[in-house]
């Protein structure tokens, strides 16, 4: 008799596995669509010396104009780093100091800012 019975068990357990992975899952319900997440994402950008440099952390805080205290970005792996005309490339963060003028364009993600790009400026 045991044997049946675990047959039958089994056969029930391979029916209903088959009718749970057999349901459709709706996704889109449950994701917003791709065009709602691109709009949302905003570039700003700001220009001024860097006053901080944290290599270890990602971390560069570019100084705005007088009395708007600067922006904190993460620096990323996809992060530009680049220099205007005429002037030599850096070789991404390592290349940045102290006290350059640079233009970085950033957006807010999860509450930072991340760096899209930093170019180096005269």
């Amino acid at each position: 008799m045991r044997p049946a019975a675990a047959s039958t068990s089994i056969a029930t357990f391979v029916s209903i596995a088959s009718f749970v992975l057999a349901a459709p899952v709706p996704l889109a319900a449950a994701s917003p669509a791709p065009a709602a997440v691109e709009q949302s994402v905003v570039e700003q950008s700001v220009v001024g010396r860097i006053d901080l440099i944290d290599r270890t952390r990602g971390l560069v805080r570019v100084g705005g104009s007088p009395g708007t205290g600067g922006k904190a970005l993460v620096v990323t792996t996809e992060t530009r780093i680049d220099a205007a005309p005429g002037l030599p490339r850096p070789s991404g963060l390592e290349g940045l100091r102290w006290g350059d003028r640079v233009r970085a364009t950033y957006t807010a993600q999860g509450g930072c800012y991340v760096a899209e790009e930093i170019t180096l400026l005269p």
